[in-house]
């Protein structure tokens, strides 16, 4: 045992030297830490600053501090004050005339949606039923909405709220692309398709043909409705008696089974005596008929 214990805890002096000069190492090091506390001990830090930023934006965001109707544009509230209001029923408003009354788009475009999808406004009430739509605004318009009065005179507010603003009417058959372009909503893309869907009809017979150009949607067309007419005497006339595959395939109305029927009827029976002829015999479907109708002639 005695071997043992010689065998491990004997030291000769190099180890002694060592041990003795790291056991004064760690004592001065602890004696430092109690006797000079400021060296290890970090400043505490300022945080005034941050706590005054924390209270402004709890002042800054507290309920009391945001005031009703806070987020209406201004754009609207400018609108709304300087316009010289009369009756109006809202069932007969286009886009362009909601956006006259002050409200944003967003607003008029949920309001004609409503409309197109079969809604009508049954009293003034429903009118707060738009989104965002503010009390404020209603108390402006209630007293100038009637609806579905018979015996009021209800006129579009594009012609009794604004009499004195005029718009040039284009003609869309003979229009070029800086005219269309005067549209609102009409871009030079949208131009070019117009003019380019009209060359291939051979001109339009009534406004709402507008609607097949693509790219141009609903609302686009209610905003230049009433800024746009239609000269029949414009229209490119084809004469069924002489047209060629070709001529016919212009139209997009007409599929190739169709012309191809029409000619293969013309080629057996003869001349048609009347366009009527071409539905009287089932050549193409009623709703075909109507729309290339106003484009065929038999001389």
């Amino acid at each position: 045992m005695k071997s043992f214990l010689k065998t491990w805890f004997s030291f000769s002096r190099k180890e002694l030297n060592g041990l003795f000069v790291l056991m004064l190492i760690c004592f001065i090091t602890i004696i430092s830490t109690f006797c000079f506390p400021s060296f290890f001990t970090e400043p505490p830090t300022d945080f005034s600053s941050f706590k005054k930023e924390i209270r402004e934006f709890e002042a800054n965001n507290h309920p009391t501090a945001i005031k009703p109707h806070s987020f209406v544009s201004s754009a609207n509230k400018e609108s709304t004050r300087n316009i010289k209001l009369t009756s109006f029923d809202p069932n007969t408003l286009l886009y362009k005339d909601w956006l006259q009354l002050g409200f944003s788009e967003r607003q008029a475009t949920v309001v004609m949606h409503y409309l197109e999808k079969g809604g009508r406004f049954r009293k003034k009430e429903d009118i707060k039923k738009i989104y965002s739509f503010s009390q404020a605004q209603y108390e402006q318009l209630a007293p100038y909405i009637v609806i579905g009065s018979s015996d009021k005179v209800v006129s579009s507010i594009s012609e009794t709220l604004f009499p004195a603003k005029s718009e040039k009417i284009i003609e869309l058959n003979a229009a070029d692309s800086l005219q269309l372009i005067s549209l609102k909503g009409i871009g030079p893309v949208l131009a070019r398709r117009i003019i380019k869907y009209r060359d291939r009809l051979g001109g339009f017979y009534a406004k709402e043909q507008l609607k097949d150009v693509y790219g141009l949607d609903s609302l686009v067309y209610l905003t230049i409705e009433r800024s746009i007419s239609v000269d029949l005497t414009k229209i490119k006339l084809t004469n069924i008696n002489t047209a060629s595959f070709n001529e016919l395939r212009h139209y997009p109305y007409l599929t190739n089974k169709q012309i191809n029927a029409l000619l293969n009827f013309r080629k057996q029976h003869g001349l048609f005596s009347l366009v009527n002829d071409i539905i009287k015999y089932d050549i193409i479907d009623n709703n075909t008929f109507n729309k290339i109708l106003p484009y065929l002639s038999i001389d």
